[in-house]
């Protein structure tokens, strides 16, 4: 079985995961309501206005460090049987992995401005990337052989 890491390991395929994932990143942020969504859609939006095209750059930077957590997900997601459904059924496993990830970038974060928007938005997170969960596989599948 193909993985991740060997996929990102090819300049061309990795283009295409960064983009497809900054696609996904950016529809579940503007599927938000209430509140949560609008504070979620402000801090997403001042990410942006910090850095132009801040989404393909972050999930590009980012991907490295989420590789090496989610093929051995991935891994058991398959050996389940039902890769889908084992996502969607362990979103808080996934989210806590993943945003584990970010934690320990925010911790050695140099800067500020980034941080702060971080920390500010850190206690929604789990929350919404529960949510994007179940687009992970469809993400994986579309560019695992």
């Amino acid at each position: 079985m193909e993985t991740l890491a060997q996929v990102v390991s090819d300049a061309k395929r990795r283009h295409a995961v960064v983009l497809d994932a900054a696609q996904i990143v950016e529809s579940e942020v503007a599927s938000k309501r209430g509140f949560r969504g609008a504070a979620l859609k402000a801090g997403f939006g001042a990410f942006q206005r910090i850095s132009p095209g801040i989404v393909p750059g972050a999930v590009d930077r980012l991907l490295p460090h989420f590789v090496p957590v989610l093929d051995p997900l991935w891994a058991e997601a398959v050996a389940s049987g039902d890769p889908e459904g084992w996502f969607a059924s362990h979103d808080e496993k996934v989210a806590r992995e993943l945003l584990g990830v970010t934690d320990a970038l925010a911790a050695r974060a140099k800067n500020k401005v980034v941080l702060r928007i971080y920390q500010t938005l850190r206690g929604s997170a789990e929350e919404h990337v529960r949510q994007g969960v179940p687009r992970i596989p469809e993400l994986i599948r579309n560019h695992i052989n």
